[in-house]
């Protein structure tokens, strides 16, 4: 009982952080403006962030549900679902990027990671492999010590800063005087660095 508690702790408080991204994504084009970013550069980025929103809660509920397969083994049918939905995501990208252009990029990122989550919870749940996990129905204990869980969870997140410095480097780069070129040449240095954080 008390594992299954881990993943109702992780889905209460992977939900929660993503209520003020989701109000971050929603207004992430006023916001950028109200930086002094460029007018079309903050336009089409807004519409762009508000497309990921349904693929920020897939993601997070992802990320709440792979660890603690993992703490439990399962790890086989984690990299069958990813292994099928990177299958799935070029053929996404391609057909929407190709109808709806940058707006179908935020599009497919959506779509995989909401199937990624549906799929794994699927394999999880509806197999098999669901006698073998400790699932328990969400209750009042779903809710208590979740600051035990976050005293786990935080230096993990502080370990992304450097990620996330990154990150702002890329939005203030739309500042400067050329921002299309600038914002280009940085998401190439993202993509580069993306790769490193991959190598083992």
């Amino acid at each position: 009982r008390r594992a299954a508690l881990w993943l109702h702790h992780a889905v209460v408080v992977h939900c929660l952080a993503a209520v003020p991204l989701t109000l971050l994504l929603l207004f992430f084009g006023p916001l950028m403006r109200a930086v002094g970013e460029d007018g079309e550069l903050s336009a089409l980025a807004g519409k762009y962030a508000q497309l990921l929103l349904p693929g920020l809660w897939g993601w997070a509920l992802l990320w709440a549900l792979q660890p603690w397969l993992q703490c439990h083994g399962v790890v086989r049918v984690q990299t069958l679902t990813a292994g099928l939905t990177a299958a799935l995501h070029p053929c996404l990208l391609a057909l929407l990027t190709r109808r709806l252009g940058l707006r179908g990029a935020a599009l497919a990122e959506s779509i995989s990671n909401c199937v990624s989550f549906l799929l794994l919870l699927l394999a999880a749940g509806c197999t098999p492999l669901r006698r073998a996990l400790p699932w328990a129905r969400p209750s009042r204990a779903s809710v208590a010590r979740l600051l035990d869980f976050l005293r786990l969870g935080l230096p993990g997140v502080v370990m992304m800063l450097e990620w996330w410095a990154s990150e702002i480097c890329i939005l203030a780069s739309g500042l400067l005087p050329a921002p299309a070129l600038a914002l280009s040449s940085l998401s190439i240095y993202q993509s580069v660095n993306a790769v490193a954080f991959m190598l083992p």
